[in-house]
């Protein structure tokens, strides 16, 4: 399932890319792209970095094991809140597409943050990791195509 949500995603985000080459939308490609970058794989580094080390140390390194105690999820509220905030303060609100894709975005923050909640006072990630870990990153990849949804609906000027 998480493989099918990410080569989805990855298609998505390839399409939004061929679509603004198409469209000839050269500023809102590249304000999408430094969103992708600075919003979006630099949120992802200090997971990165754990990794690294896990790795460096001599440690078994599974994505189970990185990525159990849902830091995801605080990464997919962050990108979310940013995206919203965004959406906020353009006139791009008002329209039903911001309406959907902010009302939506919001729910997946929620929901986000509150799966976080669950995920690390629980018992979750002892006895079944990898239930933790298949929540995170469907949450997570789900939270990041709202938020570029919504971060592309903030740029458009119509």
């Amino acid at each position: 399932m998480v493989i099918t949500l990410t080569i989805i995603i990855m298609i998505i985000i390839i399409g939004i890319y061929l679509y603004f080459w198409k469209a000839k939308a050269d500023s809102l490609r590249e304000k999408f792209t430094i969103w992708l970058i600075f919003s979006v794989v630099l949120a992802l580094t200090p997971i990165g970095f754990n990794g690294i080390w896990t790795f460096i140390s001599g440690k078994d390194l599974t994505i189970t094991q990185l990525l159990k105690n849902g830091e995801l999820l605080i990464i997919a509220v962050a990108i979310g809140g940013d995206a919203i905030g965004k959406l906020f303060l353009s006139d791009s609100l008002k329209k039903i597409s911001g309406i959907i894709s902010g009302g939506a975005c919001f729910l997946f923050v929620i929901y986000s943050a509150y799966s976080f909640a669950a995920i690390s006072t629980s018992s979750i990630a002892a006895t079944d990791p990898s239930r933790a870990v298949i929540i995170s990153i469907a949450l997570f990849l789900l939270t990041v195509l709202l938020s570029g949804t919504c971060v592309v609906i903030a740029e458009i000027k119509l």
